[in-house]
């Protein structure tokens, strides 16, 4: 599977998003990963790589080709540190804006990706995208 035909399955799903262990092992085994919102402060990471992260109000999150790297601020033994800084020059990011244009959550990042719309009551909520692991 692509990342466009992943996005197209996506595409008008509801809010937040729920996949099924079909959808989900497909993107898993193509490489792909979906990003999200969820609820008023996480930015939810699925597919190849798993993780969230806590973008109230927006903000960053850090994303490797071997992990989601947690928030600095919430390490705190060695090994996570040099976890953490062994990856970080590698990493990139996905930037989440809370309230931009027309949806509850979008995403920029430099990655290459597609989008893809989630809805909420039948109207826009989140701008999510996909994107290649073989791309970080």
């Amino acid at each position: 599977m692509t990342a466009v035909e992943l996005a197209n399955k996506l595409h008008g799903m509801n809010y937040p998003l729920s996949l099924s262990k079909e959808l989900l092992d497909s993107a898993k085994a193509s490489g792909l990963v979906i990003v999200t919102g969820a609820s008023d402060d996480i930015m939810s990471i699925n597919g190849a790589l798993t993780g969230e992260g806590d973008v109230y109000d927006g903000g960053e999150v850090l994303v490797h080709r071997d992990a989601v790297l947690e928030d600095r601020d919430n390490l705190e033994s060695d090994e996570e540190l040099q976890d953490y800084y062994s990856k970080k020059p590698e990493a990139k990011v996905i930037e989440a804006f809370w309230y931009r244009g027309d949806y509850k959550w979008s995403y920029d990042t430099e990655i290459p990706h597609v989008t893809f719309e989630l809805l909420k009551d039948g109207e826009k909520c989140c701008l999510g995208i996909v994107f290649s692991v073989s791309d970080l």
